[in-house]
């Protein structure tokens, strides 16, 4: 089976979690006020969590394969993170804190892991 929870806190939040396979996990955390997450995961064992607390950010995550994992952690105001991880075990981690910083992450394959950190 999969699972999903979505939790938000403010005003005019959207979350949308598509899950297609066996045994995906998706964890949604939104608190503030305009934010939005997009979570796509097809495929077994991938899992996926999302916090945003601010305002404005924009979050999109989409894992095909088997056992990929993504973090995405922004706080702040008007971030915006890609990520797509196409194949299998693959790692993404995702922290921006501050403001309007963007990141997008393409990995492709298997076992690749990549980290990203923006502060300001």
């Amino acid at each position: 089976d999969n699972t999903s929870q979505v939790i938000q806190s403010g005003d005019d939040n959207d979350s949308d979690v598509n899950q297609n396979g066996n045994t995906n996990d998706s964890f949604v955390w939104q608190d503030g006020d305009g934010n939005s997450s997009d979570v796509d995961q097809t495929g077994d064992f991938n899992s996926s969590g999302v916090i945003q607390t601010g305002d404005l950010n924009d979050s999109d995550v989409d894992q095909n394969g088997f056992f990929n994992s993504s973090s995405v952690d922004q706080n702040g105001l008007s971030h915006t993170s890609v990520v797509n991880q196409q194949g299998n075990s693959n790692i993404s981690t995702v922290t921006q804190n501050g403001n309007n910083h963007t990141s997008t992450v393409n990995q492709i394959g298997n076992n690749n892991n990549s980290s990203v950190t923006q502060n300001n």
